[in-house]
Formats: C-alpha cells, structure tokens, sequence
C-alpha cells in the first residue's frame, strides 16, 4: 500500500511494524514506538436506569486515557439547575437528583471537564435522554 494507515481504538504507547517489500523481492522493515493521544471521548446519548444491562444504567463519558485526578462531571436541568455533579472520581450519573430522588424523563446537558493520561486539559459538553 502507498502511504498505509492504521486508526487505533485504544489510547497509550504502541509499537508499530512497517514491512515492505519492492516487484523485485527486496524486503525490509522499521519498528517504531509512537504514543496514541486521546483526543475525544464517546459519550452516550441516552441511557435508563431501569435497563437490562448494568453499563446501560448509568451515564458514563469515559474513556481509558483520562485520569480521574481532574475529572469533573456536571449534568445540568433545562432550568440551568446543577442536578449531578462529581469531581476527581471516576464516576457516571445514575439519574438521581441529589435529593436521591428520581431525575425527571428528560433531556439534560452534561459537561465534562478532564486530563489526560498526558497531563492535556480537554473539555466536553452535550446531550443526554433519560428515560424509564
């Protein structure tokens, strides 16, 4: 292949093999150790805490290349009322006010403030349905 690329799924350092070979059977190869950068996370965009599946019952934006030192997670009402919050703990919204009670169905902001296993400040924000 001309100019091969390879998108990696996991963040971290990762070694990598080159090899290539010429129509007249010359060969050769070059290992190099490069570092895999996390540069989004995936967040659902809905979850119930009523479902079958345990990962489903909680919103989590989390990926394996943020530290939870510098983790800050807020979920914010429509009425711009700070509902859920958590610092420096690596840990999702269960869809609870923090009276305990249950959240409304609804829609709801969350924004996410983190650092990265490199010490790179990253912030996120969008969108997430509760429902029942």
């Amino acid at each position: 292949l001309k100019d091969p690329r390879h998108r990696y799924e996991v963040v971290g350092p990762r070694q990598v093999l080159l090899e290539a070979a010429n129509q007249f059977g010359c060969a050769d190869t070059i290992s190099e150790s490069i570092l895999i950068a996390l540069k989004n996370i995936f967040a659902p965009n809905a979850f119930s805490p009523n479902a079958g599946n345990p990962e489903d019952r909680i919103f989590f934006p989390y990926c394996n290349g943020i530290v939870e030192k510098g983790y800050h997670l807020r979920i914010i009402s429509r009425w711009n009322d700070v509902i859920f919050e958590c610092q420096d703990e690596l840990k999702g919204w269960n869809g609870q006010l923090k009276d305990g009670s249950r959240a409304p169905e609804g829609n709801y902001i969350w924004v996410l403030y983190f650092v990265d296993f490199l010490g790179k400040f990253h912030h996120q924000s969008g969108s997430v349905t509760l429902v029942y």
